[in-house]
């Protein structure tokens, strides 16, 4: 692949190979190592940016237009598509190709060599999806939708099928017990911090996403509620849908009460929060705002602590629980999918309802015939 080349043809390139195709040979090597010294970590490439930008400045699009349309993927959209535009542009260098416009046949031959290369059914729909962020083929057809590569991806989802993670969840009074042990008037910043996390997440059935980003001015509580309101976009974002106001009642079991909770942790945390708006801020100094990890690795905490199998659970698990436990205490399915932000029931009956153990009824009522 290192003495492959490219010799383009067209009037746009893009991964900031060149701004217009030239007879210059470039490298795959080459490219690689001009992305690589332009990365930043943890930010999405300037040339992924600029081979989708490449594509709609080709269709004659005005500069004000794309920059429009440039922010239509998401940060977390955009770090996960760039990996395979690098691995398509390489592929295409290789094949003496143009990566802005293609044959089904040269994507389906990508999609193959990722294939063999162990990547599974939802690594091939994410670089599927990639390639239809900024490309059509034969310039007019869209990738996605060609008959080829869905039949295509059928085969790859029978040869390495994605599988739900979990099949049933874990008992959400375990970790309430746990949490009930932990006496307020005696916790640490630290436990209140991961107390407060834990029960917002069971509480709310909202993504760790949305607990990371809570904002203190948000937080509203009269007499016996607390309402907290998300200001930020969040995945179920869309035109015209955002998450509901999130209304919570005071408990009487003070231990659980998440309104005496989390006035605690305000007060506990107003010495040296200063200007710091986030809600949830490191235990430690210099005690600012957290990252969406961070919570994620306190939920992880929590979970263990209470006795939950973490090798099986991951924290995000906590959600599917949550409404798990709502729905099998007769909790009203609107109920249920307005606290969580769903507008459609098939999302939570698809990969969230899950039994809190499995159920082996069935069995045992054939094997007692036997008996």
């Amino acid at each position: 692949m290192a003495n492959s080349t490219l010799v383009s043809k067209n009037s746009t390139v893009a991964c900031g190979l060149s701004q217009n195709f030239t007879s210059e040979e470039i490298t795959c090597d080459t490219f690689v190592q001009q992305s690589k010294s332009s990365s930043a970590p943890q930010q999405t490439s300037p040339d992924s940016v600029q081979i989708v930008r490449g594509s709609f400045e080709s269709q004659g699009l005005s500069k004000s237009v794309v920059d429009i349309i440039m922010h239509s993927w998401r940060d977390s959209t955009k770090q996960q598509y760039w990996s395979y535009i690098k691995k398509w542009v390489c592929f295409c260098i290789e094949k003496h190709a143009d990566p802005m416009s293609s044959t089904v046949n040269l994507v389906l031959d990508f999609l193959a060599k990722l294939f063999h290369s162990g990547i599974g059914y939802s690594g091939l729909n994410t670089a599927r999806s990639a390639l239809s962020s900024f490309m059509t083929l034969n310039g007019h057809d869209s990738i996605g939708k060609h008959n080829l590569v869905k039949r295509f991806m059928r085969g790859i989802f029978q040869l390495r099928p994605s599988l739900p993670r979990y099949n049933f969840t874990w008992n959400v009074s375990d970790l309430l017990n746990y949490l009930d042990t932990l006496e307020n008037n005696s916790l640490t910043l630290k436990q209140i911090t991961l107390k407060c996390v834990s029960l917002l997440s069971l509480l709310t059935a909202q993504r760790l996403q949305s607990i990371h980003l809570l904002d203190i001015r948000n937080l509203e509580f009269s007499n016996d509620i607390v309402k907290i309101r998300i200001g930020d976009i969040l995945k179920q974002t869309k035109p015209g849908k955002h998450l509901n106001e999130i209304v919570l009642d005071r408990f009487v079991n003070t231990n659980l009460c998440i309104v005496t909770c989390l006035k605690l942790y305000i007060k506990m945390t107003e010495k040296f929060r200063g200007k710091e708006k986030k809600f949830f801020v490191s235990f430690v100094a210099p005690y600012k705002g957290v990252s969406k990890d961070t919570i994620s690795r306190w939920m992880k905490t929590v979970m263990i602590a209470a006795g939950i199998d973490c090798s099986a659970f991951k924290p995000h698990s906590v959600r599917s629980a949550s409404v798990s436990k709502a729905c099998s205490k007769g909790l009203p399915l609107s109920t249920i999918l307005r606290t969580a932000g769903w507008t459609n029931q098939c999302t939570f009956r698809k990969f969230y309802n899950k039994p809190v153990t499995i159920d082996t009824s069935f069995c045992n009522a054939i094997l007692s015939n036997a008996m």
